[in-house]
């Protein structure tokens, strides 16, 4: 097998792993149809037009109101409006370092890198940091740990060094 496709497919693994472990916190991924309705709803608020395949999570409360667009947009106003018996909305891009990993994390997340979409840049855009959040998840070290990060906490240049790379993903050749 070729290494990109071993990469891809260790990636995907351990996605799924980090995944499994972020449901115990109170986190879900979407379905195609929920996302949907997710990009619907926050357009219909927000006037947001975000990118459906861009974000992994949303707090599992969220759950129940994704399945009608008029539904999750009343949650989303009524929770900007202060009332606490409805779920705030939150889309969130999970960042992983699995459990095989060969190098461990920090403590200080040192050494943890990830690749950034422009899709999740743009999702970040539309909708700040109250709205896009990023979970770093770390299964390599025991005990397994996450954290929830608004972008500036880790893309300033003293927290990280970006650098520039493109991603293709051919589809007909």
């Amino acid at each position: 097998m070729p290494r990109e496709s071993q990469n891809y497919n260790s990636g995907k693994h351990q996605e799924k792993e980090a995944y499994v472990y972020m449901c115990q916190y109170g986190f879900l991924r979407p379905d195609n149809k929920q996302r949907k309705i997710i990009e619907e709803a926050l357009y219909k608020v927000f006037g947001a037009e975000i990118k459906r395949s861009a974000f992994d999570l949303i707090p599992e409360k969220i759950l129940p109101f994704c399945n009608d667009v008029d539904n999750l947009a009343n949650c989303i106003i009524q929770n900007g409006l202060g009332n606490k018996s409805y779920p705030e909305l939150v889309l969130y891009e999970m960042k992983s370092a699995g459990s095989k990993r060969q190098q461990k994390v920090k403590q200080n997340w040192k050494g943890f890198g990830f690749t950034i979409t422009q899709n999740e840049e743009h999702n970040w855009a539309e909708l700040g940091d109250d709205g896009y959040k990023f979970i770093f998840v770390d299964l390599c070290s025991t005990p397994a740990r996450y954290r929830i990060l608004n972008r500036a906490e880790w893309d300033n240049p003293e927290n990280c060094r970006p650098y520039t790379t493109s991603s293709i993903w051919i589809k007909n050749l």
